[in-house]
């Protein structure tokens, strides 16, 4: 179970609020008309049964400075360090084959990460607004021998909405994330004796319209949205051999909408939602159930379709 801090404004006339909630401690201050400063800790403990680790227990410490450095642009910085340590790991005895003592999963190791945030909004004109964000991240997990050892990650997003009309509005956005991530691994039961990088890249836009047809009566739309992804995957071995092939998704998919509103509290809602994705893993494309010698495989290809949509609902607001 996992819990957001949340802090209250003040029902004072001081400049600061103070909130704590299950096990989230969160303070805010204002240090002029134009800037604010917050900062918390955060605590999660997880337990599990039949696991290779009893319980988890991670503390983030953050903080946060808003700042509005003229009356259409906003900026909000945001830093936070977390510490993640374990209850001791021992394998689960009725695995087979059995696993590694050296190995670590991911989520049951100790690790450390770092993150830093920077948001920034722009409101050019009444009919239009713009955001662009920014989120850097690294993991350390050096207490794991074989497993994941290290992990960076960015990510860099902008979105905007302009106002066309009385009647119309358009939003468009565009991300990209960014993981590079390091892991060892032993093919002999023992220490490490191989190693892998892995580089992932996932793009992703969207744009959509939105038209009032008939005042307070009909409102119809329209979205669009592209996504693509890449990894890469390099292994050293001390063996010379070929780089694996790139693993692929695509995505794209359009929805059409209409809203009809019967009266105030009920609204009749149509759509037609088309979506295309298709995918290419060297993993299952052309391994077929007798292609790998003395391994009887499944067969299974990587996904590819294209899927039609009708929806029709009904919305009643008590």
């Amino acid at each position: 179970m996992t819990t957001d801090a949340f802090v209250s404004p003040s029902r004072t006339n001081l400049p600061y609020s103070f909130t704590d909630i299950s096990g989230n401690l969160a303070a805010d201050y204002r240090l002029s008309k134009v800037a604010r400063l917050g900062g918390g800790y955060d605590y999660e403990r997880k337990e599990r049964t039949h696991q290779e680790v009893n319980h988890t227990k991670e503390g983030t410490f953050w903080g946060k400075l808003s700042v509005r450095a003229r009356e259409n642009i906003d900026f909000a910085f945001r830093v936070a360090h977390a510490e993640r340590s374990t209850s001791a790991y021992n394998p689960v005895a009725e695995t087979e084959p059995p696993q590694n003592p050296l190995m670590r999963k991911f989520n049951m190791a100790d690790r450390n990460r770092d993150t830093g945030s920077i948001h920034a909004g722009f409101i050019p004109h009444e009919r239009v607004s713009i955001g662009l964000g920014v989120e850097l991240s690294t993991d350390d997990y050096s207490n794991s021998v074989l497993g994941l050892t290290e992990a960076r990650e960015a990510a860099y997003n902008v979105d905007a909405s302009v106002i066309l009309t009385d009647a119309t509005s358009l939003h468009v956005y565009a991300s990209r994330q960014q993981i590079q991530s390091e892991q060892a691994g032993s093919q002999t039961f023992s220490t490490p004796d191989w190693f892998a990088k892995n580089d992932d890249t996932f793009d992703s836009a969207g744009i959509g319209v939105k038209h009032q047809l008939i005042k307070d009566k009909l409102d119809v739309g329209a979205d669009y949205v592209l996504a693509r992804s890449t990894g890469k995957i390099s292994v050293e071995t001390g063996a010379p051999g070929a780089a694996f092939p790139d693993l692929k998704t695509d995505l794209d998919s359009v929805k059409l909408y209409a809203d009809y509103r019967l009266k105030d509290s009920l609204t009749l809602h149509t759509a037609y939602w088309y979506e295309h994705y298709n995918s290419k893993d060297w993993m299952l494309d052309g391994v077929y159930p007798d292609t790998i010698p003395n391994v009887i495989a499944f067969g299974e290809q990587s996904p590819h379709y294209d899927v039609h949509v009708v929806m029709m609902s009904v919305r009643y607001q008590f």
